[in-house]
């Protein structure tokens, strides 16, 4: 990796890689936009330094670490000199070229919430209905969940005309499809693969926010557990664990009325953070007492208006009253 890292370095000296990209395809069968090839790609670029720092840190290699660090910068401030413009207008305003810029973490803080509502507002645009291709779609749901924008995620989770995950379903699709409309392209099958994961990227979106089963940056290998669930009353429910080095995690949630219950088991020797989303009222129980009251819990602080909990392992049962 390292190797890697030099060679295109060396061929980029100027921090925006234009040159040795080799097999170029972009965005790829991104629908109704198209993003620049050298944008993607200094972004990802960046991204790779960043992934390098980080591996450089678990590894104990601290000039290393600095090193990528270093690198990532120079990057990322080629990287808003050339496509950052006014407003926080990223490229020529493409799903993709926001979601890179917002999830390689290549924009100024100052910045980040314009570029999120531009995005959204480009989502709106098209109907609700995304236009990414493999490089911007595995990053779409979660950077608008991450960004306080889960309403438009299910908008385009539950979006069921073309081109949209539903639209698959609802045409007879099984797997995943390649193209947003494969079975518009049947006269291609040498490149219209109906069993093809690039697309299927959305199932970490639906563990990580739909569910809320996620990890702590600080402390992986869920170590320290974060459960954030998105609560959705059109999805009305949501069953999902996943099985940790520490045994399973578990969040399943259901929504009837005005009652959202939410079950959570925590593996021994690990730890949670528990988030109740600003959607919901103050009113919320566990296994039938205030919250509060409830052992293995302790209130840990409030936060962009979502109450957040310290939780030790076991079994809990919530009860949420929605706000009236």
């Amino acid at each position: 990796m390292e190797r890697w890292m030099h060679h295109v370095e060396s061929a980029n000296p100027n921090y925006l890689w234009l040159r040795a990209r080799g097999n170029d395809y972009g965005d790829w069968l991104a629908i109704g936009s198209e993003t620049s090839k050298d944008l993607i790609a200094t972004a990802y670029w960046a991204y790779d330094a960043f992934l390098m720092q980080r591996m450089a840190l678990a590894t104990g290699k601290k000039t290393d670490a600095e090193r990528y660090q270093m690198l990532f910068d120079k990057i990322k401030a080629a990287f808003n000199e050339k496509y950052v413009g006014p407003g926080a207008t990223v490229g020529n305003g493409s799903q993709t070229s926001y979601v890179l810029a917002l999830h390689m973490q290549l924009l100024p803080e100052s910045q980040r919430s314009a570029a999120v509502e531009k995005l959204v507002a480009n989502i709106k645009a098209h109907d609700w209905h995304l236009t990414t291709g493999f490089l911007g779609t595995p990053y779409l749901l979660l950077e608008l969940s991450a960004n306080g924008h889960s309403d438009t995620a299910y908008k385009l989770l539950f979006q069921n005309t073309f081109p949209s995950w539903s639209y698959m379903i609802e045409h007879g699709a099984t797997t995943m499809w390649e193209r947003w409309n494969s079975d518009q392209m049947l006269d291609h099958p040498d490149m219209n693969s109906f069993n093809h994961y690039a697309y299927g990227a959305v199932a970490e979106w639906l563990y990580r926010y739909a569910a809320g089963i996620d990890f702590d940056v600080a402390d992986p290998g869920f170590h320290r557990i974060v459960l954030h669930p998105q609560f959705e009353a059109k999805l009305g429910g949501v069953e999902a664990s996943y099985d940790s080095q520490s045994g399973t995690i578990v969040s399943n949630w259901k929504i009837n009325g005005a009652i959202t219950t939410w079950n959570v088991m925590i593996p021994p020797n690990t730890t949670a953070l528990l988030h109740f989303p600003k959607s919901v009222g103050a009113k919320i129980l566990e296994g039938g007492k205030d919250v509060r009251e409830s052992s293995g819990l302790k209130f840990s602080r409030q936060a962009d208006s979502e109450s957040l909990y310290e939780a030790q392992s076991g079994s809990y049962s919530f009860t949420i009253s929605m706000m009236q």
